[in-house]
């Protein structure tokens, strides 16, 4: 009933803003924080999952089937989201697009103060952040990866599928194996948001109808956010 009600949902997806802004990205045109955004927190999926406990506060941590974690972080409204830790890491495997080598080369602070604003923080902040040097640092793919890229595990392998809309180098990631698929920003439990400047409205169409053909074959579902 869940998968049936995911692909019918995916079908049916009402996009929530759509702008198509010409020329280059501007960071501060895209400030789209409701004052009332951390009201819908936690979301109520949340309450039939194990809580584990952990040392950082600024993440909430769940446990779920076949050996999968979610790691949540409830107090920020991100806007540039998923790039902001990538240099703390060696090994990066990124898509090979003109956006994400653009990404590579990070964001000011002047272009992120608005995500540690007091409107976009339910919280304190993490020990080491300072809003007035906050910044993305600039970090190197050790291999650039296209559609169908396998990464091997050990005891899980997943298949990266290309699925752009949201952004152009926007992934999903399936587990074959055991019929789990990990949508990534194409679905999930809330309003998808789709605003940037690099936002295509038809790859996103694209990608919903690609990743609904593989309900037949899924088991369990695992969306972002």
């Amino acid at each position: 009933m869940q998968l049936l009600q995911f692909q019918g949902n995916l079908l049916s997806v009402i996009v929530k803003m759509y702008m198509d802004i010409q020329g280059d990205s501007d960071l501060e045109s895209r400030n789209v924080i409701r004052s009332s955004w951390h009201d819908d927190l936690p979301r109520a999926v949340y309450d039939d999952l194990e809580h584990v406990k952990v040392s950082e506060n600024w993440f909430e941590v769940y446990r779920m089937d076949h050996d999968i974690f979610a790691i949540y972080e409830p107090y920020q409204w991100q806007e540039v989201d998923h790039v902001g830790g990538n240099s703390e890491f060696q090994n990066i495997l990124a898509m090979d697009s003109d956006y994400t080598k653009r990404n590579m080369k990070g964001y000011a602070n002047a272009a992120l103060r608005n995500e540690v604003s007091d409107e976009a923080i339910c919280s304190v902040l993490p020990d080491g952040v300072d809003p007035e040097i906050h910044h993305i640092a600039p970090f190197s793919a050790k291999e650039l990866i296209r559609d169908g890229h396998k990464i091997d595990l050990g005891d899980r392998v997943l298949k990266v599928l290309s699925t752009p809309g949201h952004t152009p180098d926007s992934v999903s990631m399936l587990d074959q194996e055991r019929g789990l698929l990990w949508p990534g920003d194409i679905f999930y439990a809330g309003p998808i948001w789709l605003f940037f400047p690099e936002t295509d409205l038809d790859e996103f169409y694209s990608s919903v109808d690609r990743l609904c053909s593989l309900v037949p074959e899924l088991k369990t579902l695992h969306p972002s956010h």
